[in-house]
């Protein structure tokens, strides 16, 4: 049996602040299976938001600089151009997300590609039942 190592004083600060946000959600959506995988539960908000997040990375890589920055030459011409709803299939069930747009129409996301209406991995658990 192999012993963990001992934690830095980072990991336990961010330990401690990943506890408090998740007292904080649990107090707000209730600590109940229905409150926590329910149709409108912490779950399904929390997979909703980091697919938002991660998509909004993967804009400003597509452009090249972080929103509110000025935009480099290379950019000129395209830019962040709002969000466009789209709904999705997830573990959770069934999730509109914002998925962000630019100008020239040239920004493909990886996570959610056009034309996927399912977030990767649930196919492979339909196909494995």
């Amino acid at each position: 049996m192999s012993q963990r190592k001992p934690k830095s004083e980072e990991e336990k600060a961010i330990e401690k602040e990943t506890d408090a946000v998740i007292e904080t959600l649990l107090k707000k959506y209730g600590a109940t299976p229905e409150g926590v995988f329910g149709k409108g539960g912490l779950i399904k908000a929390l997979t909703r938001k980091v697919v938002e997040k991660a998509l909004s990375g993967e804009l400003t890589h597509h452009l090249g600089y972080v929103r509110g920055e000025e935009r480099p030459q290379e950019a000129e011409g395209n830019h962040r151009n709002g969000y466009m709803s789209k709904r999705v299939q997830s573990d959770d069930g069934e999730m509109e997300i914002a998925v962000p747009r630019d100008r020239a129409g040239s920004f493909e996301p990886l996570l959610v590609p056009k034309g996927r209406r399912r977030l990767a991995g649930l196919d492979e658990k339909i196909i494995g039942l």
